[in-house]
């Protein structure tokens, strides 16, 4: 089975959009987050654990099911090596004057064979060549089965040589289905779905937003905004003590220098 879409162009689509979620996913979280009560947001983080662990699991799944098949196919691979060499080893047990050909015609199989899974991931030209390895293998056959019955050949060749000429044809058929097993293409949309989701959740509750006393007084608009919301996020209380009261600064007192007055008498500058 060929894949929709080349796997270089997929992890490219996938990189790219995942970036583009980030970034979607960060814009979202800095407008939602002053409008968010603490129940919204315990209930966010819940559903981010399933999608997180949902899409884990679709990973592990995947890749375990690749190295399985992985391991599968080169099992194969050493089946069908085995499978020729029984099979040209087994060609002695035939009339003398026949053995050339018979193994002139193993030596051009082996190649078609190596040839057929040198080209991959071409499966026009691989297709092409497995076809020539099936011609091939109709000849092996067929002067075999007219060997056997030649007065030189050894009274057991055809109980020995036709069933190790099976199963040599029989391995060529399993590997080529073997190729077709791959994951279906709903599991790579899904994992392609659920990557993008992820990386969109992956900075949406992560924004940092400072308390609403704050972002509301308008020292934090200036044009250097930007780092009085990080200075003032790093000086809001813990939880349990009452919110910051923001006043004018008092006579006397340089313009600079706001006073946040709390419990304990904390400020910042």
């Amino acid at each position: 089975m060929e894949p929709p879409i080349p796997p270089l162009v997929f992890a490219v689509l996938l990189l790219v959009g995942m970036l583009l979620m980030l970034e979607v996913g960060r814009r979202c979280g800095v407008r939602r987050r002053p409008k968010e009560s603490e129940g919204e947001r315990s209930g966010l983080g819940t559903g981010e654990g399933a999608v997180f662990a949902l899409f884990g699991l679709m990973v592990a799944f995947t890749f375990s099911g690749a190295a399985s098949r992985f391991n599968e196919k080169r099992m194969l691979t050493a089946e069908e090596a085995n499978c020729i060499e029984t099979a040209y080893l087994r060609l002695r047990l035939l009339s003398h004057p026949v053995q050339p050909a018979l193994r002139e015609l193993f030596r051009r199989y082996v190649d078609s064979r190596i040839e057929t899974y040198r080209i991959l991931p071409n499966m026009v030209a691989a297709e092409v060549e497995m076809a020539k390895s099936k011609k091939i293998q109709e000849e092996v056959w067929t002067e075999a089965v007219e060997a056997i019955q030649l007065p030189d050949s050894h009274a057991s060749a055809g109980l020995l040589l036709l069933p190790a000429l099976n199963n040599m044809i029989d391995i060529a058929t399993t590997r080529t289905m073997a190729l077709q097993l791959h994951p279906p293409r709903i599991i790579f949309a899904l994992l392609f779905g659920l990557g993008l989701i992820c990386s969109l959740l992956a900075v949406f509750s992560d924004v940092e937003w400072p308390t609403p006393e704050l972002a509301s007084h308008s020292r934090l608009h200036s044009p250097h905004r930007y780092h009085r919301l990080r200075h003032a996020r790093r000086r809001v209380p813990p939880r349990g003590f009452d919110p910051p009261g923001i006043r004018r600064p008092v006579a006397g007192q340089s313009p600079r220098a706001y006073e946040v007055t709390v419990s304990d008498e904390w400020s910042f500058r």
